[in-house]
This record gives C-alpha cells, sequence and structure tokens, in this order.
C-alpha cells in the first residue's frame, strides 16, 4: 500500500468512533475492543458489484485478534454459487430471514457484479456508545440497535413487523472455540485457551458456515445462531 492510509475527516463523531459515510462504515474503538458496522451504499453509484447483502452486520476484533469476523470473498466468475453464497446475507453477522435476501441481484453472470440497493440503510444518533440502524430490504423495517460500554456490547434488532421466520448471526474466527456455557450463553475461547468473551443469546446454537481466507480458498468456521423474543433479537457480549 506504500504511503496510502484510510484518513478520518469530517466525518469523525466522537474520540472514540469514526464514521466513513460516504462507504457506509462505522468503527468504535475501546481499550480492549475494536467494532465495525456496515450501513450504507452499495457503491459504483447504486450498481453494487462488489457489495455484499451485509447491510447492519458487525465484525468485533478483540485484544487485537479477530473473533466475530466476515466471511470473505471466495471467488468472483469461476464458480457462481461460492460467489452467491459469500455475499449472501446468511453469510453475515445481521438479521438473516430465512430464504430471503434484503438485496437482489440479476441471474448468472450477469449479476455477478451487481446488486441492488433496496434496503436503503439509514443511521441515526450515532455516536461514541453506540446508535440506531436500520433496513427496509425485507420489505419492512428491520432496526438494529447497538449499545456500547468498555467491556460488553450489546445489539438488539427489532424485528416485529417481519411475519417470517429470523435469526440472528456471529460469525466466528476459525482460531475461536466457541463452547456452550448454559442454555443460552457460550464462551468463546482463543487459541491460546484461554476464555475471551462470553455471548448470550435466546436459543444460542452452534453451526458450521462457509469462510474464505483468501481468494480463491474455502474453508470452514462456526457461527453462533440465535432467535427472537416478542419481536426482538438481543444479543449480549461481554468481554472476559
Amino acid at each position: 500500500m506504500g504511503e496510502c492510509q484510510l484518513t478520518a475527516t469530517s466525518d469523525v463523531v466522537a474520540g472514540n468512533h469514526i464514521e466513513w459515510s460516504e462507504f457506509g462504515l462505522q468503527v468504535w474503538s475501546r481499550p480492549r475492543y475494536r467494532m465495525t458496522m456496515r450501513c450504507g451504499s452499495v457503491g459504483q453509484n447504486g450498481n453494487g458489484g462488489h457489495a455484499h447483502a451485509d447491510q447492519l452486520s458487525i465484525t468485533l476484533d478483540i485484544d487485537g485478534r479477530p473473533c466475530v469476523i466476515d466471511p470473505g470473498t471466495g471467488v468472483y466468475t469461476p464458480d457462481h454459487a461460492i460467489r452467491n453464497t459469500f455475499r449472501s446475507v446468511q453469510s453475515h453477522n445481521c438479521p438473516v430471514v430465512q430464504g430471503h435476501e434484503p438485496m437482489d441481484w440479476l441471474p448468472g453472470r450477469w449479476g455477478l457484479f451487481m446488486m441492488n440497493d433496496t434496503c436503503h440503510s439509514t443511521a441515526n444518533n450515532v455516536g461514541g456508545c453506540g446508535g440506531t440502524f436500520s433496513h427496509i430490504g425485507y420489505g419492512h423495517v428491520v432496526q438494529r440497535t447497538l449499545t456500547l460500554s468498555e467491556m460488553s456490547i450489546r445489539v438488539e434488532d427489532d424485528i416485529s413487523a417481519l411475519d417470517r421466520q429470523v435469526y440472528g448471526q456471529l460469525v466466528i474466527a476459525p482460531d475461536v472455540v466457541p463452547v456452550p456455557d448454559d442454555d443460552e450463553s457460550f464462551i468463546l475461547y482463543g487459541s491460546d485457551r484461554r476464555p475471551i468473551v462470553r455471548i448470550r443469546a435466546a436459543g444460542a446454537s452452534c453451526h458450521v458456515v462457509p469462510w474464505s481466507p483468501r481468494y480463491g480458498v474455502v474453508a470452514e468456521t462456526k457461527s453462533i445462531r440465535y432467535t427472537p423474543v416478542n419481536g426482538v433479537i438481543t444479543v449480549e457480549i461481554c468481554l472476559l
């Protein structure tokens, strides 16, 4: 990259929060963690050639190590199924309606480098302690509220307007091991076998999902899925 660097401009909101509004990226930094949120344009003046259906998706690094991750790219043109799997909402850390995409694309090779922005995502009341984010990609408003403190993160998804089967998901870094703690929580352990974080959510369960460490390589990692209670999906992430 040479001398290139991502510089903060007038989009800086607070000392521990930066927003790159045109790119659609929010970043929060605390002493022990860094969290990102995707909420914004699909790029290319609406064509979305390199976009994924990742609106409201989050990532989380703890103590400088990836914990909750983006699954990667897979490939572009050699395999249409792999390309579409990795840009699907079902591969990201956001509210998922089973069998439905919040943003669509044309079938076949013509759709490999386009994605319609049917989400029209918005961010409101964003600052160093979180914010509220929403989209209408499923035909009704889905609203995600983040509440951040020094040692914990709370994610609440209001999906009460939807009449379909919905779940939340966190894709876990491959060297992080999720171990059940009780019926509604997992403790994530690092490669050094030390506990990193506790994830608590209703109906929490562990699943194997695709992961791409680099272009052209497809492997597997794990995700934690969780379910709504009274129209709200809530997950609490507490650092250990």
